[in-house]
């Protein structure tokens, strides 16, 4: 992709990740401050730097995943500083999806074989149902769902009898059957397949949660910090 046409898709990326009266804007992600165009401030590669990967791969780490506008002062100051990262990870995760970033970034060294960190990726089946609600929680954030306020009690379904169960950690444990690869899920047995609303909320919704939590959790730790740090 050229440079003018990944401006463009960079920038129609963060196109609604902030308003300014009643109208999407794109904002800098290190001030926070409106990014009037396109063709204003600099192209920044956030999570991994063109220094780390051969020139004639570079196409791969010169897409929307990787890349932010900035506004040039912020640039210069702060470009190399690890709280750089965070707020740009942040950003992707809130504008381009923390799913597709987690996809882009796993392809990179299992499908091109670039010799980036590969972190520590753990297989969904192995991720323990509260660790997939603490997930759940950060994902929420990322994909900016609007969910009803709850106690945790609110959230069992049939209290008080032998069928009880968390609706959020059925959600979980479906989502526990997803193909790493292909993104497919599983069977599952029928006791603990979660119901498709409980209390005004989409499972569908929560389980896409889990996965741009799980995704987020895992770019953050590769890149030094946790995901309650990148979503704070």
């Amino acid at each position: 992709m050229d440079r003018v046409r990944l401006r463009q898709d960079v920038y129609r990326s963060g196109l609604g990740y902030s308003t300014l009266g009643g109208r999407s804007i794109v904002i800098c992600p290190w001030c926070g401050e409106q990014i009037a165009n396109h063709m204003e401030g600099d192209l920044h590669e956030a999570l991994v730097k063109r220094s780390a990967v051969p020139k004639d791969r570079q196409e791969l780490i010169f897409v929307k995943h990787n890349c932010v506008l900035l506004h040039h002062g912020c640039h210069m100051a702060h470009g190399v500083e690890q709280e750089m990262t965070r707020r740009c990870l942040r950003y992707l995760a809130m504008t381009v999806g923390a799913r597709y970033i987690g996809r882009w970034y796993y392809a990179l060294w299992n499908e091109h074989g670039l010799a980036v960190n590969k972190g520590l990726l753990i297989p969904p089946k192995a991720i323990k149902v509260y660790e997939g609600v603490r997930l759940m929680e950060a994902g929420v954030i990322a994909n900016r769902l609007s969910l009803p306020e709850m106690e945790d009690s609110d959230w069992v379904i049939n209290p008080g009898t032998r069928h009880s169960r968390d609706f959020r950690a059925l959600c979980v444990m479906r989502w526990r059957t997803t193909d790493l690869v292909t993104g497919k899920k599983g069977s599952l047995k029928k006791a603990y397949r979660p119901p498709v609303m409980h209390a005004g909320v989409s499972s569908d919704d929560l389980i896409e949660a889990v996965e741009a939590g799980y995704w987020l959790d895992y770019i953050a730790r590769t890149m030094g910090f946790t995901v309650e740090e990148v979503m704070t």
